[in-house]
């Protein structure tokens, strides 16, 4: 009799926990840049998974390279400030789907679990009062 509510209730937390961990996960790109990527603009110096193939010379020669020129550090800066706005879009869309299908879960699940006692009076009103009172610590202002 409360086995479909409780189902439901692991269930939805299942899929709440599971896009919470696919939004958590770092997101990173699968190939390796070298040198002349970064020439060629063809990889950003900012981003880490980009430069992480590159010895430390490699990468202070590019660095310094790099800041020679104005135009060519905005257009990295501005580069990367995209890429993590669309890493971040998809971060939050996760979220908002788990955050939905755990408060679905947790109001459907509550729902059914009334209507089950509702229907089958395993417990009555007065018992559900009088054990909610036997639990609460009277409130005593003077203390």
């Amino acid at each position: 009799m409360f086995v479909a509510p409780i189902a439901v209730f692991l269930t939805t937390c299942l899929c709440s926990i599971i896009f919470a961990v696919l939004a958590a996960q770092p997101h990173s790109f699968k190939r390796k840049s070298t040198v002349e990527d970064f020439r060629n603009n063809k990889a950003n110096i900012l981003v880490f998974e980009h430069f992480a193939s590159l010895t430390r010379n490699e990468h202070s020669k590019l660095m310094s390279d790099i800041l020679q020129k104005n135009e060519r550090i905005y257009k990295n800066m501005t580069w990367q400030i995209y890429l993590l706005g669309i890493v971040a879009n998809r971060k939050f869309r996760l979220l908002k789907i788990s955050y939905t299908a755990f408060l679905v879960g947790l109001t459907l699940s509550t729902l059914m679990l009334l209507i089950v006692i509702v229907v089958y009076h395993t417990i009555g009103l007065t018992e559900i009062i009088s054990f909610v009172q036997s639990r609460v610590i009277p409130f005593d202002p003077l203390r």
